[in-house]
């Protein structure tokens, strides 16, 4: 495990109080980040910071030759109604419908579609798109098609990915919904590592953009592609010293802390509080 600072973060904590709330210090640099062919570039989706580094390093990427990219954020069913290139930051916007997306404000996803605009990069979706009222049995027998039939996920990364659901879901889930959600996030994590393999046949590298789950190298998108032939950087990022997503081979950028809204808030209404 490589672990890489904010230099904020390495600044005497006087110091750091003279920097605005909304203003990251700079980016930390990935020295080996062009030694690799597949780079996997975690989040936490609504982390600012995060997006301004994944820009910088993507605009690094992008200038050392052709890039495809695969996003998170993006489906097969948005690409498919894509039929004109947008040619800038707004006018992706438009184009994916991003303000009904579900997703957090598109201007803190700006600076990677700035880049992404300025080197006219190759967008490949990170989402498989299942037609509206499909059943659960049928959605999950398309999701595998798409993914390419992936093996069946081991059960060491079932437990772990299991156990990893309900924490990320405040132990509130119902027992029976673990199960269905961590074949989800494995069909998931498979179709991603095969836009990635399909975008490396026509660039020099393929990157992912997505969450930290996805880009961790124990139970994510890595497990998917340990048997391609290349070189993988995994990255994740990390606020302060809160720990959690990270594997033992992956890069670790720690940046500041952003307090969020109650994750749990939601759940508890749904399904109400977990009796002790």
């Amino acid at each position: 495990m490589i672990m890489l600072k904010d230099k904020a973060l390495l600044m005497a904590l006087g110091l750091m109080l003279f920097l605005p709330l909304g203003i990251q210090a700079s980016t930390p640099a990935i020295p080996d980040l062009l030694n690799h062919d597949v780079i996997l570039l975690g989040e936490r989706h609504d982390h600012p910071d995060h997006h301004i580094n994944q820009a910088a390093w993507l605009n690094q990427i992008a200038k050392d030759g052709t890039v495809s990219l695969v996003m998170e954020m993006v489906s097969v069913a948005q690409m498919d109604r894509i039929k004109e290139r947008p040619t800038n930051s707004d006018a992706w916007r438009e184009a994916l419908n991003w303000d009904e997306s579900g997703w957090p404000d598109f201007e803190i996803y700006r600076p990677l579609f700035d880049v992404i605009s300025q080197h006219e990069l190759m967008i490949l979706p990170g989402v498989m798109s299942v037609e509206p009222g499909t059943s659960f049995d049928q959605r999950l027998s398309q999701m595998r098609m798409a993914a390419g039939n992936p093996p069946n996920i081991p059960d060491s990364i079932s437990s772990s990915v299991a156990e990893d659901v309900r924490v990320g879901h405040c132990d509130l889930l119902p027992e029976e919904m673990i199960a269905p959600m961590v074949e989800i996030q494995w069909l998931k994590d498979a179709f991603m590592a095969k836009q990635l393999r399909d975008g490396l046949a026509k660039s020099k590298r393929s990157v992912l953009i997505a969450g930290n789950g996805h880009t961790q190298g124990d139970t994510g998108v890595p497990v998917h592609l340990a048997l391609l032939d290349t070189s993988l950087l995994a990255v994740v990022q990390q606020e302060g010293n809160q720990g959690g997503y990270g594997g033992d081979e992956d890069t670790i950028i720690i940046t500041r802390e952003i307090p969020m809204d109650d994750p749990c808030k939601s759940l508890r209404e749904r399904f109400g509080k977990k009796k002790g």
